[in-house]
């Protein structure tokens, strides 16, 4: 058998799925938001395109279709990654699976106590996930193991990197949205468009 004994293997994989565990739950809410926020703008954009030129309704209309992508993509990686950790057992055998390649047990180990030590709050949630995937992945053999198991793919780097984009995304789409929503808004109140 490759790795540590049962007792310490055990002990590491109930800490690598509770420290994913407590992320995801920390960012469970954070990626509603960031997933809903550009569809206010987007509505007002909608309903302000009602009384506007065809040019504004068309651009309203591919504004409103890029953001329920946006929002329908993120709002499904938050469903697969609050999947994954329920119940929080099935992704701890899932992670015993993945690691168990020689001379992962170590690495691992050292990245949970790293982990630990550091602040567990929202802001560094990400940064946790990252750290410990990218801790994890020793090699292009081990990053196959982790997307071969359903609730682990979310979790590996490149899936997370995808996630932070989407979040940052929709972030940007809320910001350009809102500022052309309220130009539109004063342009159609003074009779300029």
């Amino acid at each position: 058998m490759n790795g540590p004994e049962p007792g310490i293997r055990a002990r590491i994989t109930g800490e690598a799925s509770a420290a994913i565990e407590f992320a995801v739950r920390i960012l469970r809410f954070p990626l509603l938001v960031a997933a809903l926020a550009p569809c206010l703008p987007a509505a007002a954009l909608l309903l302000l395109s009602i009384g506007g030129s065809d040019a504004i309704t068309v651009v309203a209309v591919f504004a409103a279709a890029i953001v329920g992508l946006a929002t329908l993509i993120l709002l499904w990686r938050r469903h697969r990654m609050l999947a994954a950790v329920d119940p929080p057992a099935a992704l701890g055998r899932e992670l015993s699976q993945a690691f168990d390649v020689a001379d992962a047990w170590g690495d691992i180990d050292t990245a949970l106590r790293e982990i630990n030590q550091r602040r567990r709050n929202s802001r560094g949630a990400f940064r946790n996930l990252r750290s410990l995937f990218s801790t994890l992945m020793l090699g292009n053999r081990t990053l196959s193991r982790f997307t071969e198991h359903h609730r682990l793919a979310p979790f590996a780097p490149p899936a997370l990197a995808l996630t932070w984009y989407i979040v940052l995304a929709c972030l940007a789409l809320t910001a350009v949205i809102s500022l052309f929503s309220v130009v539109v808004a004063v342009l159609l109140l003074f009779g300029a468009w």
